[in-house]
């Protein structure tokens, strides 16, 4: 099969889109696949055996139209798969250009026509504040073309498929994960922490990502607290990889705590494999999107989370070990939960992390879905 990548941003720009679209370019031509992305102008990263074609200018949204052509002067893949965020194709997720060349190729050719998928990675922004709501009433309706010119259509969290539904669109809609940018690290727990000087017996809860609205930290200092208040002798520290080391520190304030900034991802991986868990509640619970609490179950590392009713049901199936699904409305609800899960983690519970991890979210894994997904589709 041929299939066509469509993303606005392509290593190596610092963008999580252009990341996953990459990976999995990579991971279709490992399984047989005759791969193409279409991104941006410029220098772009090589996918060892596929092709890159950069020819969308950010600079001229308009530009997103020349798709059209050349699809029509090359040979057309079997499908193309729009890599969709509305902030990604224009300011303030403004493209209208995408929902009108979309629905240009579903009309262009009949039966000839390539075949179109879309992966919604955003969808559109909720109805407030204010700002939002402005955004919306543009930002719904480039949504609402995108997915009825769509043959197949995938999301990536569950909380989007009802906004599919409201459309109406006939292409078959279901989750597909994004997968990890982060590679899973070969180096044992220990090895880690020697290359990190973290001595062996310390406690390391770890913190993975910014200090995004979307994450408590405060969360995190409180169930930090309650451990470092009953933990006897063994020693805590707090091990941040990611940014905002500065706004996280001054939260954790009076707890251990070491950042180690932003490093690239084998760097990351292994700052990863020291930790013995990683804290990540989320205001709107755990999410098929949440690479910050993917890529640790991934390297081994048991994760400590909230689920709220948004949350997709495949962690409801990981290891209780490997994965602390908080129902807590407060940070001393989270605390208590995380001090009656850790002790029972132990070894086991990182070895459930990475199998539970590798069964769902592995670049292969993702990668058979998709395939098996646009194969079965019917084409109309």
């Amino acid at each position: 099969m041929h299939i066509g990548l469509i993303s606005a941003a392509f290593p190596p720009d610092l963008d999580g889109i252009g990341d996953y679209t990459w990976w999995l370019a990579k991971t279709l031509v490992e399984q047989g696949c005759r791969v193409t992305v279409f991104t941006r102008g410029g220098n772009c990263s090589e996918v060892p055996g596929g092709l890159v074609n950069g020819f969308y200018d950010p600079a001229r949204p308009r530009s997103f139209g020349d798709l059209v052509q050349l699809l029509e002067d090359g040979e057309a893949p079997d499908w193309v798969v729009l890599q969709y965020n509305p902030f990604s194709w224009g300011a303030r997720g403004f493209c209208p250009e995408v929902a009108r060349t979309w629905s240009r190729l579903r009309s262009d050719k009949g039966e000839d026509r390539v075949r179109l998928a879309v992966m919604f990675h955003e969808t559109m922004v909720p109805r407030w504040p204010w700002k939002f709501a402005v955004m919306r009433t543009w930002q719904s309706r480039f949504f609402q073309r995108v997915c009825t010119a769509s043959d197949r259509i995938f999301v990536s969290s569950g909380r989007w498929l009802t906004q599919v539904t409201a459309t109406q669109a006939k292409g078959r809609a279901s989750i597909l994960p994004v997968g990890s940018n982060i590679p899973v690290s070969p180096i044992s727990r220990e090895e880690a922490r020697d290359r990190w000087q973290i001595p062996h017996g310390t406690m390391v809860a770890g913190i993975f990502g910014g200090a995004h609205g979307s994450r408590r930290i405060d969360w995190i200092a409180e169930a930090a607290k309650r451990y470092l208040a009953q933990a006897g002798e063994r020693e805590l520290l707090v091990l941040h990889v990611g940014p905002d080391e500065a706004a996280i520190g001054r939260v954790l304030e009076g707890i251990p705590f070491r950042s180690l900034g932003v490093r690239p991802p084998d760097q990351v991986a292994e700052a990863l494999r020291a930790m013995d868990c990683l804290m990540s509640p989320f205001v709107d619970g755990i999410s098929a999107r949440r690479t910050s609490a993917i890529a640790p179950l991934l390297n081994g590392v048991p994760v400590a989370t909230t689920v709220r009713g948004w949350s997709d049901a495949v962690f409801r199936t990981a290891d209780e070990r490997a994965l602390l699904l908080s129902q807590a409305q407060d940070g001393e609800g989270f605390a208590r939960d995380f001090l009656a899960w850790l002790p029972g983690v132990g070894a086991a519970g990182g070895e459930a992390a990475q199998a539970f991890a590798l069964r769902e979210f592995s670049w292969e894994g993702i990668c058979r879905t998709l395939l098996m997904e646009l194969e079965s589709t019917n084409f109309k």
